[in-house]
């Protein structure tokens, strides 16, 4: 049982693990709106998980069953073995903004809680049009009450108000409200940055890691642009019938506005946050660059062959095009598909921006940087046709599934000696982290980028 000033929750144990599943965080009072708090209880059964955002496609596997417009659910994991003022590491899941939860097998905070002797808590927030859409400069001729007005980046206040739940009341699971971990990967790296880049998240955490965050933030006049293109995809004229339409619909009409907007304006991605002014003031990767960001203690870094990930194709359609409409050299045809390329592709989209965020945020406070090169035993390395080091597969070392999700493929045979030795190696690493603040190797500013593999 855990007791809270908001209710008591009854979790499971298994296997040396106590879990909280699909605790309610906070609920959406209207679409588009800010979230707001759930309500307090007496006692809930937090055995199951809760729904997913809304998203593309038939729907994830199990354990993700569904999905639900009132997605905004945490789970909590703890060493089975009660202790107070544990350390906290809340895990913000990546998707592109448009996909994932925090249900899916990779991350199931169970082995990691228990193996570093640490709270980790994953949260659900919306995505896609429902979570990133801005919608203000839309008709809307019956505008709501301004406590249900449409906001700017839904999906990063949800993470704010899981944020402000778990400073509320983590200590009654366990763990220390001080001392607050955010990590996240791809899309979710990105929101860690965002977080660390405004002054609203500020007291929320006292440490951020970033996993290969890429720096997607989109510019007002994009996200109108994206906007009108799903209002009219929709067949909807205005805020409000927009609000009314299905949202397995909108989600279809948002993913042909995003298409047309990569058509026009290469490298946008039209579900991204909004540098709206308000929650975010810049990029969040360059406002971390220019010493702005909060100062807390980063770690952030990126994989060796991220672009493995994305295929052939995904790089002559964005990355060249991308090129060319910044007024740079296109990648020579020859290239595309082979090493340099995709190393070139790496560099611009992950690894610069990591390591120029990493060496800004230094003067600010203590930043690590790292590059992730290990090739597990299922892959090869990129000059033998392999994917090598790519985009995501980290995070399956530092969450420790090797039973399920990823490790089918990092390991289809079974993790070998080298890939357990490097798990044990990065989790260590993010753990002691998480508890002290240090990683174990030297700061950037004294001792650059630390390779991993």
């Amino acid at each position: 049982m855990a007791r809270t000033d908001i209710g008591t929750f009854r979790g499971v144990t298994d296997d040396g693990a106590a879990a909280w599943l699909g605790i309610p965080y906070g609920r959406v009072p209207q679409r588009f709106a800010a979230p707001v708090p759930a309500p307090p209880v007496d006692m809930v059964s937090a055995c199951e998980r809760g729904p997913a955002a809304w998203q593309p496609g038939p729907g994830p596997r199990p354990p993700i069953v569904r999905f639900d417009e009132q997605c905004l659910s945490l789970n909590v994991f703890a060493p089975a073995a009660a202790a107070p003022d544990r350390p906290v590491a809340v895990w913000i899941h990546g998707g592109g903004y448009i996909g994932g939860g925090s249900a899916q097998p990779d991350f199931d905070g169970a082995a990691l809680a228990t193996a570093e002797d640490i709270l980790v808590v994953s949260v659900n927030y919306r995505l896609g049009a429902l979570g990133f859409l801005d919608v203000r400069g839309l008709p809307d001729p019956h505008p709501r009450a301004e406590r249900h007005a449409p906001v700017s980046n839904a999906g990063l206040r949800d993470i704010l108000l899981a944020l402000s739940w778990v400073r509320d009341h983590i200590s009654g699971f366990g763990g220390d409200p001080g001392r607050v971990t955010i990590f996240g990967q791809s899309a979710g790296a990105h929101a860690v940055c965002a977080l660390a880049s405004t002054p609203q998240a500020r007291g929320l955490f006292a440490r951020a890691i970033a996993q290969s965050p890429p720096p997607v933030a989109i510019t007002p006049d994009d996200a109108r642009r994206v906007a009108e293109v799903t209002l009219r995809e929709a067949g909807a004229s205005s805020v409000v019938e927009l609000g009314a339409v299905p949202p397995d619909r909108l989600i279809a009409a948002s993913l042909l506005a995003y298409a047309q907007i990569a058509d026009r304006s290469p490298g946008v991605l039209g579900s991204a946050p909004v540098i709206d002014g308000d929650l975010l003031e810049g990029e969040p990767l360059a406002v971390l660059a220019s010493g702005r960001g909060l100062a807390v203690p980063l770690l952030i870094g990126s994989n060796r062959d991220e672009m493995t990930a994305f295929g052939e194709d995904r790089l002559i359609r964005s990355d060249e095009r991308a090129l060319a409409h910044l007024g740079r050299p296109a990648v020579p045809p020859e290239l595309v598909g082979d090493r340099p390329g995709r190393d070139e592709a790496t560099e611009r989209w992950f690894r610069l921006p990591a390591l120029a965020a990493a060496s800004g945020h230094a003067g600010r406070a203590s930043a690590w940087a790292y590059e992730f090169a290990y090739v597990p035993s299922g892959f090869g390395p990129v000059h033998r046709g392999g994917a090598g080091a790519t985009h995501g597969i980290e995070a399956g070392f530092i969450f420790g599934n090797t039973d399920r999700g990823m490790w089918n493929w990092l390991a289809p045979g079974g993790p070998s000696v080298g890939d357990l030795a490097m798990l044990s190696r990065m989790r260590h690493a993010w753990g002691a982290f998480i508890r002290d603040g240090d990683p174990g190797w030297e700061e950037i500013r004294a001792g650059g980028v630390h390779a991993l593999g």
